[in-house]
């Protein structure tokens, strides 16, 4: 069998790709090594670069073209501009002194907008890095159903974009506060989607598929402990361990949740991220056993509605989830 699973004999399989930055480049690969063993998803939802890599490939379901793309950009001068690389310490840095005060420079400039300004980047040069990354096209017409997930700062819940323009859905659902703008929508104030759905499961729920796997590309919790000799260091664990928490909960309803190793890939340093694609393709590799069991019991079971994606529609009525994100 060839193309997209879509007949009525195979499950349809939907893919949720997670937020983390240039560490999502990940989900390239992993899309790689789906469209080489003729498994491309039916369904994408992504969370902020999750959304924009997702909206990307249901634009255009070539990777190739995709990765090209993709290259291009990060040589634009365009890109260059809004680097933010100087803002990730690197443990193993060996830089001398100059390049040291260069940063130190940069970063000062970067706060001094962050804390007196709306944000870093100003909206329409916002705006004009999506011109030139992604199509001018409506996500209805797009050939892969699509969803963003954002999150709306008036309410404090998770949104769903299905509708609208792709640009104007990545725009809202990689808005991290106080570096790019929120985006005002309708009565609603949109930013990154990682502030209520790092990986957006839940989005695929109403997308009519029969498997979901989730690409989760943040940096696993219990691989990493830094030292927490300093309050700030166990203010900022202590937040990590509520989202890690709520995280794993809502991926639980995943048939199958990967985990590229990307740790060690500067999440702010995007030219230099491109190996993140081999260790997406590395991980899905070796998950593609388990993904064909969780396709073969989706078979199985969809006829007599108990795969993972029914189930998982039940505890959502219930509210076993927390509150079901906003539709759009």
């Amino acid at each position: 069998m060839s193309g997209p699973i879509t007949s009525l004999l195979r499950p349809r399989v939907g893919l949720a790709l997670g937020g983390g930055a240039a560490r999502g480049f990940a989900h390239l690969g992993v899309l790689q090594v789906l469209e080489e063993r003729d498994l491309r998803p039916a369904a994408v939802a992504g969370t902020s670069i999750g959304a924009i890599l997702g909206g990307l490939w249901a634009s255009d379901p070539r990777t190739e073209s995709m990765r090209q793309a993709l290259v291009e950009y990060l040589r634009s001068r365009r890109f260059r501009d809004v680097q933010l690389d100087y803002l990730h310490d690197d443990p193993k840095d060996k830089s001398g002194w100059a390049e040291r005060v260069a940063r130190a420079v940069k970063r000062g400039v970067f706060f001094g907008r962050f804390y007196l300004k709306e944000s870093f980047i100003p909206e329409p040069i916002y705006r004009e890095h999506f011109v030139q990354l992604l199509p001018d096209a409506r996500i209805e017409s797009l050939p892969t159903p699509f969803a963003a997930m954002a999150s709306d700062l008036i309410s404090g819940r998770g949104v769903t974009i299905r509708t609208g323009t792709l640009r104007d859905a990545a725009l809202a659902s990689g808005a991290i506060p106080g570096v790019m703008p929120p985006i005002p929508y309708q009565a609603m104030v949109l930013v990154d989607g990682v502030a209520s759905d790092r990986v957006p499961v839940r989005a695929l729920i109403d997308m009519s598929v029969d498997v979901v796997i989730a690409i989760d590309v943040a940096s696993d919790f219990r691989t990493i402990l830094p030292s927490l000799r300093r309050g700030v260091a166990v203010h900022d664990r202590a937040g990590m361990t509520t989202e890690w928490n709520l995280r794993e909960v809502r991926t639980r309803i995943a048939d199958l949740v990967v985990w590229p190793d990307v740790t060690a890939i500067n999440p702010l340093d995007f030219p230099a991220a491109l190996p993140a694609i081999d260790r997406g393709r590395d991980a899905m590799i070796a998950a593609l056993p388990k993904l064909r069991s969780a396709i073969r019991r989706a078979w199985v079971l969809r006829w007599a509605g108990q795969t993972r994606v029914a189930r998982a529609r039940r505890l959502t009525a219930r509210g076993w989830l927390g509150s079901p994100p906003v539709t759009i």
